[in-house]
């Protein structure tokens, strides 16, 4: 899975990075890493033993449960549109502008937080990947499945590494796959499950087995680099892994080993924080960074931690009760296994690298969320968490492993959604989990036709491996387009149930404005619902003040802000001094045919303003002709040049 994502990856990034993102060009750099990939199974690796029955098959049996409970979020969400705050911002509308523009450029957001604009977004490739096949988000919309199942095959790894059993390891990885800060993001269109499978793909390198075979160096790399390719917030875990840095030099590693690892690092996530100094003059524009009190780089704010994890109470409730939290039970239950763990083992923090990472790991990481996170969601110390789980895996005891790991996952299974949500979820996940337990046993049948030494059975695995590839195609191509019809009918519906006002609004710009459109927006940050379903209208922002061109151009906030508090500061900025004459301006450089304006105050949420652009346009009749308005939004053609 490390490289089927480090292959998305180089399939949209090189392309993009020379204005010739497409379909031909993302099939192209595909094949030429399948062919380096070809080249390199050659290489010597380390020799993995046959697998016993029982171990085999109680890792199926607890993957089956995954895959259950997450085939059942699917199923149900099957037709519901993209709904969260920062897909509708800026991951999938980055994606769509890459594919729409050829190019890895900026998208900028304008009304929201800038720094989205500069982060690295190894997540919006990922997106982009599956939309420029399919031409639409059906596929997109379940992003962060998959990373779902790369994080239970690493923390499975991660615990067989420690010591636990195959049932332990298994029960494990169930647990933290299935507690509620993990699944619940698989049906956001977001990349907080990408960070913590990359970085759980990285302290499984770290193992002595993995770091002696050939390929040690560069599955570390690919792990570091895509996860810090990938957001920002990912250095918050970037200090945990280094609590391992003698990890290599305790395995014979040379200068070459190292060198490899670092430029594989430097390679995927390097160009990110390179483009922010050459343009801003900052690797992590747009906060300020400081060493031990002196500013080192300047941007448009210093960033404080987030009030929501100041004080015992606060970070109590971001963990417990914020954010897609965890459990309460289930967290004290945690740190009461930790806390075992560290008391077993802590002879070995000094000579055992992993062992070190998974025990003090999650203090570090749980304490630079408390003191130095943005936000106060526990989503950015996911990674850690997964850590905190996988600590069971050193109480040491083999069968005491087993029984804690067990109550782990009955607890998360009791706890990762509500009552109404799990009853809802009852019938798809019974049907999952019995597709999933037929496609295994399917596999296990066919595995055992190929190792028969009768020619007829080995004839019978071929046959039957055919029937199914063609069966899974046809009805694929029977099922698809009638899914996508119904994904595109169901907007309206999904959409209203949180976005009830500016939804009607959305709707009107999709299903009226012409795809080939042109759409100015003003006084709001969800710019992907004005894209249309087939991702082939482009949306703009005027800027209404002279000499700003650019997210950068604004300026400084006025004082250091947390990151809720961010668009009390952006807002101002953006419309202080607003010039009609420029703005019409920009509209016609820019070639909008249409103005969407919220008329919702962002800058304090929930209350009515009139942003300059709906002064502007009202004042203008003979220039801007409505044809939609409610409380949330309006809508204007422009008429003439």
């Amino acid at each position: 899975m490390l490289i089927w994502y480090a292959t998305q990856y180089a399939s949209i990034a090189l392309p993009g990075v020379v204005g010739l993102l497409a379909p031909w060009s993302m099939i192209a750099v595909t094949m030429l890493v399948a062919g380096a990939l070809f080249v390199a199974s050659r290489a010597r690796l380390t020799r993995i033993e046959p697998m016993p029955a029982a171990g085999r098959w109680s890792i199926l049996a607890c993957l089956c449960v995954v895959l259950a409970l997450a085939g059942s979020n699917v199923i149900v969400y099957r037709t519901a549109p993209v709904i969260a705050n920062d897909s509708l911002t800026y991951h999938l509308p980055a994606a769509v502008q890459w594919l729409q523009t050829g190019r890895l450029g900026l998208y900028e957001t304008w009304y929201f937080n800038p720094a989205n604009t500069y982060s690295p977004l190894a997540g919006s490739t990922f997106a982009a990947w599956l939309m420029g096949f399919t031409g639409n988000d059906v596929l997109a919309r379940f992003v962060e499945a998959p990373p779902l199942v790369m994080i239970f095959f690493g923390v499975l790894q991660l615990g067989r590494a420690l010591g636990a059993s195959l049932l332990g390891a298994a029960l494990i990885a169930t647990a933290v796959a299935c507690s509620r800060p993990f699944i619940s993001q698989i049906v956001l269109a977001k990349d907080d499950l990408f960070v913590a499978a990359f970085f759980v793909a990285a302290v499984v390198a770290l193992s002595r087995p993995r770091l002696r075979d050939a390929l040690g160096p560069w599955r570390l790399g690919a792990a570091l680099g895509l996860m810090l390719a990938t957001k920002y917030t990912a250095l918050l875990s970037l200090p945990v892994l280094l609590l391992a840095i003698d990890a290599g030099l305790r395995v014979g590693w040379r200068w070459r080993e190292h060198a490899i690892a670092s430029a594989v690092t430097v390679l995927l996530a390097g160009p990110w924080f390179v483009r922010n100094a050459i343009l801003t003059g900052n690797p992590l524009f747009p906060a300020d960074v400081s060493v031990a009190g002196t500013r080192i780089f300047s941007g448009m704010f210093t960033m404080l931690r987030s009030a929501r994890v100041v004080g015992i109470g606060n970070v109590w409730h971001a963990f417990t009760g914020g954010y897609f939290s965890t459990s309460p039970i289930l967290l004290v239950a945690l740190l009461v296994a930790w806390t075992v763990a560290v008391a077993r083992s802590v002879r070995r923090l000094g000579r055992e690298p992993l062992v070190r990472v998974v025990l003090l790991g999650p203090i570090v990481g749980f304490g630079l969320f408390v003191f130095e996170s943005p936000y106060g969601e526990i989503r950015f110390v996911n990674p850690s968490l997964s850590l905190l789980f996988t600590g069971i895996a050193l109480i040491m005891l083999s069968r005491t492993v087993v029984v804690v790991a067990g109550l782990a996952v009955i607890c998360a299974l009791a706890t990762s959604f509500t009552r109404d949500v799990l009853e809802m979820l009852a019938f798809p996940a019974a049907a999952s989990l019995a597709g999933a337990a037929g496609v295994f046993g399917g596999v296990e049948l066919w595995r055992w036709l190929r190792q028969s030494a009768e020619p007829a059975a080995r004839r019978a695995s071929v046959a039957g491996l055919a029937f199914v590839i063609a069966s899974v195609l046809a009805l694929t191509y029977i099922f698809w387009p009638s899914y996508v019809i119904q994904c595109r009918a169901d907007f309206r519906n999904h959409i209203a149930v949180k976005y009830t006002s500016i939804a009607p609004a959305w709707q009107f710009a999709r299903e009226t404005l012409p795809p080939d459109a042109t759409i100015a927006y003003a006084n709001t940050y969800y710019t992907y619902p004005l894209m249309g379903f087939e991702l082939d209208r482009r949306v703009v922002y005027a800027p209404v003040r002279a000499g700003v061109r650019h997210v950068i151009d604004l300026g400084r906030f006025r004082s250091p802000t947390t990151g809720e508090d961010i668009p009390k500061y952006i807002v101002p900025l953006t419309n202080s001094g607003a010039d009609r004459s420029v703005w019409l301006e920009n509209l016609r450089t820019a070639g909008a045919r249409y103005v969407f304006v919220g008329k919702e105050d962002i800058a304090d949420a929930g209350h009515p303003s009139e942003p300059p652009e709906l002064r502007f346009a009202r004042e203008m009749p003979e220039r801007f002709r409505p044809v939609f308005e409610n409380d949330a939004a309006a809508v204007y053609e422009i008429v003439g040049p």
